[in-house]
This record gives structure tokens, C-alpha cells and sequence, in this order.
């Protein structure tokens, strides 16, 4: 019994430690690291929902990571149609200048199914 008490007062003490580094180091960020991390994420936001919206693409698990005006793609696709619609996408989108297309071509990749309520945004 007390063996698992030490175990648990261990593993809640680490996590506590890691917590406090965690927000230690977003303290540090000054306001302008601040809104480049919102702006950032609001770009990759807004590339992925034009992925999701777009009946080509939204079956497919595509990343997107946004460092300023750069965009790096990732995932898997059937087609090289498919790969360069996604670059085509995310270069549109307001702010990005450059995209770094990393989307593999998988012709037996499997698109996952989506139910109506994901579809629907439910």
C-alpha cells in the first residue's frame, strides 16, 4: 500500500514539475512571440479547414505546421492530383509565401470514412 502511495506521489510530484516548467517557458515569451504563436495557428486552422472543405481532400489525416509565412504539409494521399491540390490550397491561403509540400503518394492509401455528424461539424 505504501509503495503505491510513494509511486503516486511520485508521478503527480513529476507532473507538477513539468507543468510548472511548461508554463514557466510560456512566461518567458514576450507579446510578440505571443501573436506569432496565435497568428501561426490561425493559419494552420484556416489551411485546414480549406482541406476539410474541399470533397478532394478532407478525407485524408493532412498536417499542416505554419512558421510565419512558411507552411510544411504532411500525410499520405492516392494521387499526385491530390498531393498538388493540397500545396495549390495552402499557398493560396492569406500570408503564406512559401509551402513545403512533404505529402506522401500512396496509391493504396485509404482515405478514412467520415459519419455524417463529422461532416456536418457535429
Amino acid at each position: 500500500m505504501n509503495r503505491i502511495i510513494r509511486a503516486l506521489t511520485a508521478a503527480f510530484g513529476g507532473a507538477f514539475v513539468l507543468a510548472g516548467i511548461g508554463a514557466s517557458v510560456a512566461a518567458d515569451l514576450t507579446p510578440e512571440a505571443k501573436d506569432d504563436q496565435v497568428l501561426n495557428a490561425r493559419r494552420e486552422s484556416r489551411i485546414l479547414t480549406t482541406f476539410n472543405l474541399d470533397p478532394r481532400l478532407h478525407a485524408y489525416d493532412l498536417t499542416v505546421i505554419v512558421d510565419g509565412s512558411n507552411a510544411a504539409l504532411g500525410g499520405t494521399v492516392e494521387t499526385d492530383v491530390a498531393r498538388d491540390l493540397a500545396a495549390q490550397l495552402a499557398s493560396g491561403s492569406n500570408g503564406i509565401e512559401h509551402v513545403d509540400n512533404r505529402i506522401r503518394v500512396d496509391s493504396g492509401a485509404v482515405p478514412r470514412k467520415r459519419d455524417s455528424n463529422e461532416i456536418k461539424g457535429g
